[in-house]
């Protein structure tokens, strides 16, 4: 989805990234995503080298993190401190005390970081919101909200929710859907 969405924008070119924890599954998806042979790295690590290795024009400037939850801080972390911009898929961490952290390096790096919040622009999560709003479907007195993404629930609770943090459960998702005040929020820097 993420891809699309870039490649549907017209500012982006998708050059380089990490594909995965299976190198070799990874290559194959990147050639056939048309990602140049040698800018599908292994890791964070080798991603951030071998860029760095490359032209300033030819470079990537703005990264997207799409890994598991408990990865996002620490990640940004690092692509903060190697001078790149970050588009992160929500939560941005696990802890206020760690976002906190992640925008004053964000300010002294002069680096803008964005967090997505996908589903909050769906049109029928808008139509919802105006269904409610406009009391079309009366005094609301209890909202049931369900996320199936076909999760294996069994591999959920071998790894407990440690690894998700805050945002598991869609807890996040519920609250910016019904919530007036995520919809004025903005988290910006730079």
């Amino acid at each position: 989805m993420h891809r699309a969405a870039v490649m549907l924008s017209g500012e982006f070119e998708l050059r380089a990234g990490v594909f995965g924890t299976d190198q070799a599954r990874g290559r194959a998806f990147a050639e056939r995503i048309g990602v140049a042979a040698g800018r599908s790295y292994a890791d964070l690590e080798e991603m951030l080298a071998g860029e760095s290795r490359r032209a300033p024009g030819e470079r990537i400037e703005v990264v997207s993190v799409l890994t598991p939850n408990h990865l996002h801080f620490p990640m940004v972390d690092r692509l903060l401190d190697a001078g790149l911009h970050v588009f992160c898929e929500k939560p941005l961490s696990l802890s206020v005390v760690e976002a906190l952290a992640l925008e004053r390096k964000a300010v002294t790096r002069g680096c803008q970081v964005g967090v997505a919040h996908t589903y909050t622009g769906y049109p029928m999560v808008r139509q919802m919101r105006a269904l409610i709003a406009g009391g079309a479907i009366g005094a609301v007195q209890k909202i049931d909200v369900q996320y199936y993404q076909g999760l294996d629930q069994s591999r959920d609770a071998r790894r407990g929710t440690a690894r998700r943090g805050v945002a598991s459960r869609s807890r996040t998702l519920r609250a910016q859907l019904l919530h007036r005040r995520y919809r004025r929020t903005c988290f910006r820097s730079g």
